[in-house]
């Protein structure tokens, strides 16, 4: 029998978020002894050091982590060869940089640092089995065989029979419970595991054909012969060529796009540590059904995890909770809510991502934009908001007015209320002012509202669109939540009445666009639905509107993102097919950093996993951009990463700057206040105290054209987060 060497490659990134504090992004989950003498790491690379299995043996290890966590690599891997990120790409990067590192023909096999095996036996023999399709030339994954049906992972639906190795037909996305039952009575489905076996060369013809932009970035970030250091057994990828790579995960990359990719469904005892519950079901417990580690004393208690790395903890009455504390936090959790783990985690991540005094110039910023707005934006002589002013912040006379400008300011005042502006009567009376406005004479006898007026307050478009009577439901649910307003919830409610009553497709799902019918549908106004939706549960807690909501977030996954190309499309036909030509191929990075935001909201408050669809949308954003993590991004794009209109706009910048501080983990840790700074010295500083740039040109000159008043809603959005941090 022919003896094929393995080598292994253990990746060792990931933001220590989901066993937080025990874990953390200084010291990840791997680099614990989570059970036994020795880390989660070491597990890993022991467990295949050595094998029974003929024709089947193990050469070194390479790990690939952090460059700051090299010495804690070096000691928990003295021997293994080592290639260090200055900063996490995801798993598709590291990938091929495993590829590259390695001659052409070695055989390699791509190991999570931080699951639990049983059963290594068992694992050795589905390797070997494997073996021969990867030699081949193929990519083969090892799928774990269900126990139940679980939402928190991945899966891949093999071929039908029973066949030790069979042909994958897809992977996808975590389910629902009743999608993921449905799966495991078919008997196809495993969980996708994350372990990877193929040939070196294989994998970056892939990536050639896949993903060239990755497959670009890491050569450039390596150095020109990249082997190892022959003393120290390190590679080091270059920080500004690093930069340039894509973050999203090998199976988003590659795995779902590549095809034939072949299975090896195997039970080995697995478990990904995933959470604390895991974790628990893991540890030695007590008669009790405890688990208690460290200086811990229980009464009267069943079935905790209950773990201290500093003071001793005290506990009675405990029953089905988690109790950890090390030197700078406590974090208690019930079991059935462990999940919830990493929105504490993500809690803690977001004060420390704020660099110091961001803050307060958020504050400075906003309440400039408040006092500025506060005095020119309510038209005195016929009521109503104006819609831009110049750039001396004086209101623009003779603009057509759009209704949904009125329903921004309105939610954009009640919101300086709540963040604590000082002028609150001002507030107050342009929310009070706004309200009326939206109750009066731009409201249509059909019920719905007008689209535009004209300078003298009269109705000159009446026409009912679903863009602008989802902002119509953001404003009347933020004002009836910050005010306690009724004519708020009237307002939302109204509005919401007249879209279902009118606009729901109960066909293709969603809504139409409104009264004008056209031949052609939009993802944008949906993505506002949704936050308006989210906003009137806010303020309500009906679930019904929360329902609403998900049907929204469904379509998303199911229509508006193309995984395989990882774009949220603009535009469609009426059934919801692409439209037809460029059109159908345009994307706007805004959009997708504003999705991302939108569906990290709505998994806080559901708890349904939306986490992998924010990373892409975010990555798949920044892969058009020249330059590093904190460029600005470009207002209109393709699907294939051509740029349609370089220009940049604030609006899209503000975005960004919001999605990357409510996703830490997505960006490199300065991104946040590089990109802050950024935005301060192109837009705000140069245009004046109070004032802004709307829009610069490709090169970063300031284009001259009146700053819309729609403009506050972004800069609310945008800054408040620095505010609640």
């Amino acid at each position: 029998m022919q003896e094929h060497v393995v080598t292994p490659v253990i990746l060792c990134g990931g933001g220590g978020t989901r066993l937080w504090p025990l874990s953390n992004s200084a010291t990840p989950k791997q680099f614990l002894k989570l059970g036994g003498d020795m880390s989660m790491l070491t597990q890993t690379a022991e467990r295949v050091k050595n094998t029974e299995v003929a024709g089947l043996s193990f050469g070194d290890v390479l790990a690939i982590g952090a460059a700051r966590h090299e010495a804690l690599l070096r000691q928990h891997l003295p021997d293994a060869r080592l290639l260090l990120e200055p900063f996490g790409r995801n798993s598709a990067a590291a990938v091929v940089a495993a590829a590259l590192v390695s001659d052409p023909d070695d055989i390699l096999l791509i190991l999570p640092a931080d699951h639990h095996i049983a059963f290594p036996d068992r694992f050795h023999e589905a390797i070997a089995a494997g073996l021969s399709k990867a030699s081949d030339g193929h990519v083969v994954t090892f799928g774990i065989e269900p126990t139940f049906a679980s939402t928190g992972y991945g899966y891949i639906e093999l071929e039908d029979g029973d066949a030790r190795v069979r042909q994958a037909r897809r992977f996808v996305e975590k389910p629902d419970r009743d999608t993921a039952a449905a799966y495991i009575e078919t008997g196809r489905y495993v969980w996708n595991a994350g372990i990877f076996l193929f040939r070196a060369s294989a994998m970056i013809e892939a990536f050639q054909r896949l993903a060239p932009d990755i497959l670009t970035a890491v050569k450039a970030a390596l150095p020109e012969r990249p082997r190892m250091d022959a003393e120290k057994q390190i590679v080091s990828l270059d920080r500004d060529a690093f930069a340039a790579s894509p973050s999203i995960s090998v199976d988003y990359a590659i795995m779902e796009k590549l095809s034939p990719i072949f299975g090896v469904p195997l039970e080995m005892g697995w478990s990904d540590v995933g959470d604390y519950k895991a974790l628990w079901e893991l540890s030695v417990r007590d008669g009790a059904g405890n688990a208690q580690i460290g200086p811990v004393e229980l009464l009267d208690t069943e079935n905790c995890y209950v773990r201290s790395e500093h003071l001793p903890i005290y506990m009675t009455g405990g029953k089905d909770m988690i109790v950890v504390a090390n030197d700078k936090h406590i974090m208690i959790c019930p079991i059935e809510n462990a999940q919830d783990v990493k929105k504490l985690a993500q809690l803690s991540k977001k004060s420390a991502a704020a660099a110091p005094g961001l803050a307060e110039q958020a504050r400075t910023i906003l309440w400039d934009q408040f006092q500025m707005w506060g005095e020119n934006a309510w038209d005195t002589d016929v009521g109503g908001f104006y819609e831009c002013l110049d750039a001396n912040g004086r209101p623009v006379e003779g603009a057509e007015r759009r209704v949904r400008v009125a329903a921004r300011q309105i939610f954009s005042f009640a919101s300086s209320i709540e963040l604590g502006w000082s002028d609150r009567a001002v507030a107050e009376d342009l929310v009070s002012k706004g309200l009326d406005y939206l109750l009066g004479d731009v409201r249509n006898p059909s019920g719905g509202w007008a689209h535009k007026t004209g300078a003298d307050g009269k109705v000159t478009d009446p026409s009912e669109d679903l863009y602008d009577h989802a902002f119509i439901i953001l404003a009347g649910a933020t004002a009836y939540r910050v005010l306690s307003d009724e004519r708020g919830l009237e307002l939302a409610l109204a509005a919401l009445s007249h879209i279902e009553e009118n606009w729901a497709d109960p066909v293709h799902g969603g809504y139409m666009e409104g009264s004008a019918q056209t031949d052609e549908r939009r993802a944008n106004p949906h993505m506002h639905l949704l936050e308006a939706l989210l906003a009137l549960h806010a303020a309500t807690s009906n679930p019904a509107h929360l329902k609403l909501a998900e049907n929204i977030v469904v379509l998303f996954e199911t229509t508006f993102f193309d995984a395989r190309k990882n774009i949220l499309r603009e535009f469609y036909q009426c059934d919801w097919t692409p439209a037809e030509g460029e059109r159908g191929q345009l994307f706007e990075p805004g959009h997708h950093y504003e999705w991302a935001t939108l569906l990290t909201q709505f998994e806080n408050i559901s708890g349904r996993d939306l986490a992998s669809w924010a990373r892409r949308l975010i990555s798949k954003a920044g892969s058009i951009q020249k330059g590093g993590p904190a460029d600005f991004c470009v207002n209109v794009a393709l699907s294939t990463g051509a740029i349609v209109d370089a220009k940049k706009r604030l609006w899209p910048q503000l975005e960004k700057l919001r999605a990357y501080s409510l996703h830490p983990d997505a960006v490199p840790p300065e991104a946040v206040a590089e990109l802050f700074r950024k935005i301060k010295e192109t837009y705000l500083d140069p245009a004046g105290r109070g004032l802004l740039i709307d829009e610069v040109g490709e090169e970063g000159q300031p284009l001259d054209k009146p700053v819309p008043a729609s403009m506050l809603y972004h800069m609310v959005t945008a800054f408040a987060p620095f505010l609640k941090a």
